[in-house]
């Protein structure tokens, strides 16, 4: 006996068969398109354009006795200009920005690292040379970014991915 469908009946399952491939290619191109891991290897997409910064750091200096801000306001010692930076690598000099913000009263220092460590002479007029090392590492896998993890300021530490500050104050 051969069964005879309906019309009706035949375009529902044609309806349902066709919902269930979707599901199914939908399905196995997130499993082997889209997921980060398989079979232990790292399997990426294409990485978003995205605006990255260098690494930088933002501070104020004041002095450590007054804790007025030498460089900005009524009791400025210096001006922004008798600030002096040098960033090294392999002993020639390299690639550094610094910038005054005159609103916000801070400067901006950042490096295009080379390493995952870099240090940065700064000299404000005649005083004293003084140090920051710039501790920088990569995130993400599949779309690697650079980002500052921590900086010290002679030997001190002054700023942690984790804890900031956004402004760090230099006492000089």
């Amino acid at each position: 006996m051969i069964n005879v469908v309906k019309p009706g009946k035949l375009f529902i399952m044609k309806i349902l068969a066709k919902g269930i491939l979707y599901f199914l290619l939908t399905f196995y191109f997130i499993n082997n398109f889209l997921s980060c891991k398989k079979a232990n290897k790292i399997i990426c997409g294409p990485c978003p354009a995205l605006v990255t910064l260098i690494p930088h750091i933002r501070f104020r200096v004041v002095d450590k006795m007054t804790g007025l801000d030498l460089f900005f306001g009524i009791s400025a010692k210096y001006k922004p200009t008798q600030i002096q930076t040098f960033h090294y690598n392999n002993g020639r000099l390299d690639t550094l920005y610094l910038g005054v913000d005159t609103t916000w009263h801070t400067f901006f220092l950042g490096i295009v690292p080379i390493h995952h460590q870099d240090t940065v002479s700064i000299q404000i007029a005649n005083l004293s040379k003084d140090s920051f090392l710039f501790n920088t590492k990569t995130v993400d896998l599949c779309c690697p970014n650079l980002i500052l993890d921590s900086v010290t300021f002679n030997n001190s530490l002054i700023y942690t991915k984790a804890k900031g500050p956004d402004v760090v104050v230099l006492f000089k």
